[in-house]
């Protein structure tokens, strides 16, 4: 896992990511077995759920139905050159919580608010403003 994390990346040899991998890798290197920081849970249910949809009895796709049914505003992210969580499920999750707004961020990895930190930090201020809330709109 540690090894791989440049793998995460869209661009892993970008000079921007490299300070990114490398604090990917010692959190990594850190929580790896500690209980209670939700790290291997979320290892777990990425290997476990994906591809999103593949079967109803999935926690994952329960709890994203959940959201839906929960009505809270969701914004997603997601990389189309992500591999942990392959940018193919971005169409199943949007039919799983149809209010969500997916922003797309083209040739991004599964880290892109490492990537793409000053870019994706607008649309979350844009999505949590007032106005962003009230809209409907997806932010693609």
């Amino acid at each position: 896992m540690v090894s791989s994390q440049a793998d995460a990346f869209g661009a892993p040899t970008a000079p921007s990511n490299a300070a990114a991998i490398k604090r990917n890798e010692d959190e990594l290197q850190a929580q790896w077995g500690t209980p209670g920081l939700g790290f291997i849970e979320a290892l777990h249910s990425t290997l476990s759920n994906y591809p999103l949809g593949q079967s109803p009895s999935l926690l994952l796709t329960d709890a994203f139905r959940a959201v839906e049914q929960a009505g809270v505003a969701t914004l997603v992210f997601w990389g189309t050159a992500d591999q942990v969580c392959p940018f193919k499920n971005c169409a199943a999750l949007a039919a799983l919580v149809p209010s969500a707004r997916v922003h797309t961020v083209e040739g991004a990895g599964h880290e892109l608010l490492h990537e793409q930190f000053d870019a994706s930090w607008e649309v979350i201020l844009r999505f949590a403003s007032p106005a962003g809330l009230a809209s409907k709109l997806p932010c693609l």
